[in-house]
């Protein structure tokens, strides 16, 4: 076997073997388009070479047009295969460049059928004996056709495809590319047709040997195939890899979850579908298997929150903010729970919400503590006041004895009155009168003990602020007097409205001024000077209680206000920590700070109602 036929089977048996593995990936992968045309494009190289082979080993002009015939199906198949892998691959046009290449080559074809010696010669005379890579082949000599010009166009459409493929896909940024595929695609176009013109117009005496060229094209066109396919593989790997990862994190999320007996949810607002974790779907009381969406949910929500959630979660979509809601749920027996979901809105590219993706918590056990904590606290508040109402019950016995006394007095005296001949029925209507408002005020002093004394639950109003604590110094004049403390309120003109409780305000109100009162005991009672004082600073309320005693150490300022501390040797150690109790459940603070001269200053904050 000489070179030439070694060379040549050799570029065949490559070109074929190319072919089948493209073929073998298209047919795993149909929508790679891309590989089927490479693998039509390698074949007919392979059938191009072999055809030639013939061409350059045959020994009489009928030989030589046989095996020219069947090159020129081979090189038809070429320009199909190689124009559709440019579209398919690279995603580069002209459509109408391409068809009209594909074409000019058909019409080669057409005219090669009724040939007998293929499109480019209308007759063979002889063929000549030439030597070509150190051997001897046949060239054939004769008339051409005319028909050789439709392969002269289609070569020049199909070089000026490959040129705009390039240029297209050099300014696209893919250089690599546009070298490799469309630009080598160019110039072997520009080295065939220029020989086979030289070829045909006699100026060179040789075979056609641009076989070796296409071995290069389809080389480079299959080392682009080969290397996507490699990153193709190395992306599945990676991708199997984080799915790997991903089952591993989501068996974690589902072991936390279950942990913290969480419920994981995504709601497709667009498609109306929820998705939910197996352990969301058991609290809600859903099947494994049951469609979930929004109006199943709400058949699930509580008929008394139905109408919140709705509103929460419309204010989440139009203001852009987190979904968070506490609400009851009704299980299939009629148990009521309780549970908390937080969640946030995805948006697309236009900033349409899409989806909406959270967790939710059951709290039954906990918003049921809360109720007991409650509870409890309203007993150890109550516990307080009663305590409290001990302490002041000297002075509270002198607050009624005033009107009391007063009563009887004037009873007396209209006794006398009408004890006499003639009475005098006008001052007898004036002690009446006197009678009847020290009665009312007795009754008053009697209303606001059973109130402060009463058990029940908070019962939040609007609240007058400085009203409060007028009411609150008139329940301790009394006391105020014993003490001999000099008392001084400074409020502002406009109106300071809070929501509140007027029962527990009080209590705390008074205990932080009996707490004064105390503090003062042990200076003169010239100085006994306190101070309450209102005022507003942002949205809030102020309320301060300075006393001129001996104040706290700065160490104990935060001291007292724990359980069971406290700096008086009658005391219990409950009064600040219930009243810092009750001041933060009206969502407010309660502190301490000694002055700059001398005694303690006791500030309230709390949110100012608004309209």
């Amino acid at each position: 076997m000489n070179a030439i036929v070694a060379i040549w089977f050799m570029i065949a048996a490559a070109c074929m073997t190319l072919s089948l593995i493209h073929l073998t990936v298209w047919l795993r992968k149909r929508s790679w388009f891309a590989h089927l045309a490479f693998a039509c494009t390698s074949t007919a190289v392979a059938a191009h070479a072999i055809c030639n082979l013939f061409m350059m080993l045959a020994q009489t002009p009928a030989e030589f047009g046989a095996a020219m015939w069947w090159l020129e199906v081979t090189i038809f198949m070429f320009f199909v295969g190689s124009v559709s892998f440019v579209c398919t691959y690279l995603k580069v046009g002209p459509i109408w460049l391409a068809s009209l290449v594909v074409g000019l080559r058909g019409i080669m074809l057409v005219w090669n059928f009724f040939s007998p010696y293929s499109a480019n010669f209308t007759r063979i005379d002889h063929l000549e004996r030439v030597r070509f890579l150190g051997e001897t082949v046949s060239v054939a000599s004769g008339t051409l056709s005319f028909g050789r010009h439709f392969g002269e166009l289609s070569e020049a459409g199909l070089f000026a495809f490959a040129v705009y493929a390039t240029v297209v896909v050099w300014r696209r940024g893919d250089r690599r590319r546009a070298i490799l595929v469309s630009g080598s695609l160019a110039l072997f176009m520009l080295i065939a047709a220029g020989q086979a013109w030289l070829v045909f117009q006699g100026v060179m005496v040789a075979p056609f040997y641009v076989v070796p060229t296409f071995i290069v094209v389809i080389s480079a066109m299959g080392f682009e195939l080969g290397s996507d396919v490699v990153r193709a593989a190395e992306l599945t790997t990676t991708v199997q890899a984080r799915e790997a990862e991903l089952r591993e994190s989501e068996r974690q999320m589902e072991l936390a979850s279950s942990a913290a007996r969480l419920g994981l949810w995504v709601w497709d607002m667009v498609g109306d579908d929820i998705w939910i974790q197996p352990n969301g779907r058991k609290l809600f009381g859903v099947g494994r298997t049951e469609q979930l969406n929004w109006e199943r949910f709400l058949r699930i929500v509580h008929p008394q929150d139905s109408d919140r959630v709705q509103r929460l979660v419309q204010e989440s979509i139009d203001g852009d903010s987190e979904y968070n809601a506490e609400y009851r749920i009704v299980m299939a027996d009629g148990t009521i729970r309780w549970i908390a979901a937080r969640g946030c809105i995805d948006r697309n590219s236009e900033g349409k919400p899409i989806r909406m993706f959270g967790v939710c918590l059951d709290i039954t056990e906990r918003q049921r503590a809360e109720l007991e904590l409650a509870t409890q606290r309203d007993e150890l508040a109550h516990l307080s006041r009663v305590t409290m109402l001990g302490e002041l019950s000297g002075s509270l016995a002198h607050e009624l004895n005033q009107p009391l006394a007063s009563i009887l007095s004037n009873a007396q005296a209209a006794q006398r009155f009408l004890a006499r001949e003639n009475p005098d029925l006008v001052e007898v209507g004036d002690i009446l009168r006197d009678i009847v408002g020290e009665d009312r005020r007795a009754g008053e002093i009697i209303f606001r003990l059973r109130t402060l004394l009463r058990k029940g639950e908070v019962d939040h109003q609007p609240l007058d602020i400085d009203a409060l604590i007028q009411d609150s110094l008139r329940l301790i004049r009394s006391d105020l007097i014993n003490h001999s403390v000099t008392c001084v309120t400074e409020c502002a003109v406009s109106p300071k409205m809070i929501w509140g409780d007027r029962v527990q305000l009080q209590q705390v109100l008074i205990n932080l001024v009996m707490n004064a009162c105390d503090a003062m005991t042990e200076i003169a009672r010239s100085e006994r000077r306190l101070v309450v004082r209102s005022f507003c600073e942002g949205g809030s309320c102020r309320i301060q209680v300075v006393d001129s005693g001996t104040g706290v150490p700065e160490d104990e300022l935060e001291s007292v206000f724990e359980a069971f501390f406290t700096t008086k040797s009658h005391g219990m150690g409950l009064g600040l920590s219930v009243c810092r109790t009750i001041v933060s459940a009206h969502q407010g603070r309660l502190w301490a700070s000694n002055n700059p001269d001398r005694g303690l200053t006791m500030h309230i904050e709390l949110p100012l109602l608004t309209s």
